[in-house]
C-alpha cells in the first residue's frame, strides 16, 4: 500500500515537473514572439493551442525546448530578452535577420546552456559583451557580418570547448584574444580594419605612442610632481612662497572664480589624455620654429616636434580665440577617449595661461588635400584612393554607431599614415549625440546642412571628399560644371568618360558618391550603409588583392 502511494506521489511529482517546463517555454515563446515584429509573418505557425513542438524554428527533445533557429525570417527588433524563459535551450540561431541594438551585457544569464550561438548577418552594434565569456558550454559562436565596433573581449580565450568562430565584416579592432583550445584562421577576423595580433598582422599600439611620449616628458613632470608634493604636504610652506611671489596681499584673494573652474577642468581631461609641459615642447619643436611647421589652419598651426628619444609628433598650437576654447576641449574630450585605426591618435594637450595645444602622432604624408591638390601634390594609384576610401567611411561609421558627428569632415581633415592609412583629426566640432536616436528623416524641403544637426551631415560631407578622390579635382571644381537639377551621376561619367571608368570599382564609388550628394537630404543613406556599400558593391569579386589595399570586395550575398 505505501508502495502504491510512493509511485502514486513520484508520478504527480514528474508530471508537475513536465507541465511547469512546458509552461517556462511557452512563456519564452510568447515573448519572443511579442517583443520583435514579424513582417513576413513567420511566427503564423505559433498558436499556442497547439503543442510548440510543431511551431516554425522551434525544435524539442523529449517535449522540452532544445534549439530556436529563427534564420532568415525578416525578424524586426532588438535581441528578444525573454529568450531567458527557454531554461533548456541549448542552440540559438537568430542569422539573417533586421535585428539591431546592442548584444545584452548579461547574455550568460540568458543563454546559460546554449552551445551554438548564432547572430551572424543582422544590425547589432556597440561593443561584444565580456559577459559573453562566461557561456562556458559555447562550441560555436557566429557573430559575423554585424556593426560590432570596440575590442573582442580577451576573456573569450577561456571558452575551452570553442571550435567555431568568425567576426567578419564588423568594426572591431584591438589584439584578438589567444585561444590556447583552438585556432582561427585570420578569415574568421576579416574585414575589421582595427583588429591585430596572431594570426593577423603585428598591433600598431596607439597606447605605446602614448607611453614613449609620457617617457619622452618624464625628466620635466619628475621635478614638477615633487614640487607637486612639497606643496601638498607642507602647506604653510606653500603659503609662504605665494606670499612672496605675490607682489600684493590681494593677489591670491583676487583670483577669479573662472580660473578656478579651469583648474578643476584641466584635472578632468588629464583623464582622457597625459598633460605635457610647455617648456618640453619648445625644445621639441625648437621654440616653434617656422622650419618645424607643417601646417596652418584657421584653428592654429602645427608644428614637427622631435622629441629626446627621438619619436616624432605633431603639435598644434592653438589661436587665441573663445571659439578655439571650445574647440580644445571638444577635441580633447571627443578624441582623446577614442580609439580606432581611422582616428588620429591624441596623445596629450598643454595649457599654461593662454597658450593652448593638442599634441598627435605625427602623420609622415600629411593631409589628404595637400596629397591631392598640394604644391607637392602626391601621385597616387587607385588602389590607394580605394583603400583612403574605405578607411574614412569606416572610421565615420565607428564614430556615428558610437553616437559622435564630426560636423568637419573634408579632405583637410584626413590625415594619412605612413602607409596612406586615413586618420580623422579635427574634432573641435564634434557633437556627441544619443545614439539611441533614431531620428532621420527631414522634410523633403530642406536644403541645408545647417538645418540637419545630425549624422546626415557627415554623410554628405565625405560624398564631396569620396568625389574628390575619384577625380583628383576640388568639389567646388566639379560641382561647378553640373546642373544641380539634372541626374548627378550621368554627369559624373559624361565629364569623366573614357579611361577613368576601366576599373569597375571606380564606377561603384561614383554611385556611392552620388547617393550621398543627392539633392533631396532625406534620401541620403546611413553612413554605415555607405561604408558597407563600398566594401561589397563589387561583385564579381576580381579586384587587386585585400593584402595589397587591405580592402575586401565581397559577394553581395555576404552583405
Amino acid at each position: 500500500m505505501w508502495r502504491l502511494l510512493l509511485v502514486i506521489i513520484c508520478l504527480l511529482g514528474v508530471g508537475k515537473s513536465r507541465s511547469s517546463s512546458s509552461s517556462s517555454d511557452i512563456e519564452c515563446l510568447r515573448s519572443i514572439k511579442q517583443s520583435v515584429r514579424d513582417p513576413r509573418r513567420s511566427f503564423s505557425t505559433w498558436e499556442f493551442n497547439n503543442s510548440i513542438c510543431s511551431f516554425n524554428g522551434v525544435h524539442c527533445s523529449e517535449g522540452k525546448l532544445r534549439r530556436l533557429n529563427l534564420n532568415s525570417m525578416g525578424l524586426v527588433g532588438e535581441f528578444p530578452r525573454g529568450i531567458a524563459h527557454c531554461t533548456g535551450l541549448t542552440g540559438l540561431v537568430l542569422s539573417n535577420n533586421n535585428l539591431s541594438g546592442s548584444i545584452p551585457p548579461n547574455i550568460s544569464r540568458l543563454i546559460t546552456l546554449v552551445n551554438v550561438l548564432d547572430l551572424s548577418h543582422c544590425k547589432f552594434s556597440g561593443e561584444i559583451p565580456v559577459d559573453i565569456s562566461n557561456c562556458k558550454y559555447l562550441t560555436v559562436l557566429k557573430l559575423n557580418n554585424n556593426l560590432l565596433t570596440g575590442r573582442i573581449p580577451a576573456s573569450l580565450a577561456s571558452l575551452r570547448r570553442l571550435k567555431s568562430f568568425t567576426v567578419v565584416n564588423n568594426l572591431l579592432e584591438g589584439p584578438v584574444p589567444r585561444f590556447s583550445s583552438a585556432y582561427f584562421p585570420r578569415e574568421s577576423y576579416a574585414h575589421n580594419a582595427g583588429l591585430c595580433g596572431d594570426p593577423l598582422k603585428a598591433c600598431d599600439e596607439s597606447e605605446s605612442w602614448k607611453n614613449l611620449f609620457v617617457t619622452g616628458f618624464l625628466p620635466g613632470w619628475s621635478v614638477t610632481f615633487l614640487l607637486f608634493l612639497l606643496f601638498r604636504w607642507f602647506r604653510p610652506l606653500s603659503e609662504f612662497v605665494k606670499r612672496k611671489l605675490a607682489p600684493t596681499s590681494t593677489l591670491h584673494e583676487s583670483l577669479p572664480l573662472k580660473q578656478r573652474v579651469e583648474s578643476t577642468m584641466i584635472s578632468r581631461l588629464e583623464k582622457f589624455v597625459a598633460r605635457m609641459s610647455l617648456l618640453e615642447l619648445r625644445q621639441a619643436t625648437c621654440n616653434f620654429s617656422d622650419n618645424n611647421v607643417i601646417a596652418v589652419a584657421e584653428m592654429g598651426i602645427t608644428y614637427k616636434a622631435v622629441l629626446s628619444n627621438g619619436w616624432g609628433l605633431a603639435v598644434k598650437r592653438l589661436s587665441t580665440t573663445p571659439l578655439v576654447e571650445h574647440e580644445f576641449l571638444s577635441e580633447i574630450t571627443t578624441l582623446g577617449r577614442l580609439r580606432h585605426r581611422n582616428l588620429v591618435p591624441l596623445l596629450g594637450f598643454c595649457q599654461e595661461s593662454n597658450d593652448r595645444f593638442l599634441i598627435y602622432k605625427l602623420m609622415p604624408n600629411g593631409t589628404l588635400h595637400d596629397c591631392l591638390f598640394g604644391g607637392e601634390a602626391k601621385a597616387m594609384e587607385w588602389p590607394v584612393r580605394a583603400k583612403i576610401a574605405v578607411g574614412i567611411a569606416k572610421g565615420i561609421a565607428w564614430l556615428h554607431v558610437n553616437g559622435i558627428v564630426h560636423r568637419g569632415i573634408s579632405s583637410k581633415c584626413i590625415m594619412l599614415d605612413e602607409d596612406f592609412n586615413p586618420r580623422i583629426s579635427d574634432f573641435g566640432k564634434a557633437t556627441t549625440l544619443d545614439h539611441t536616436d533614431s531620428s532621420w528623416e527631414l522634410p523633403s524641403s530642406s536644403r541645408e546642412l545647417s538645418v540637419l544637426g545630425c549624422y546626415k551631415e557627415d554623410v554628405h560631407s565625405f560624398g564631396k571628399v569620396l568625389l574628390e578622390l575619384i577625380m583628383g579635382r576640388k568639389y567646388n571644381e566639379i560641382i561647378s560644371s553640373f546642373d544641380m537639377d539634372g541626374d548627378m551621376l550621368e554627369q559624373m561619367f559624361k565629364i569623366n568618360a573614357g579611361a577613368l571608368f576601366d576599373d569597375e570599382i571606380m564606377c561603384c564609388f561614383f554611385k556611392v558618391a552620388a547617393k550621398c550628394l543627392e539633392c533631396d537630404p532625406c534620401s541620403w543613406p546611413r553612413m554605415e550603409e555607405v561604408c558597407q556599400m563600398l566594401i561589397a558593391e563589387r561583385r564579381d569579386g576580381s579586384a587587386a588583392s585585400s593584402t595589397e589595399i587591405e580592402i575586401k570586395f565581397l559577394d553581395s550575398k555576404n552583405i
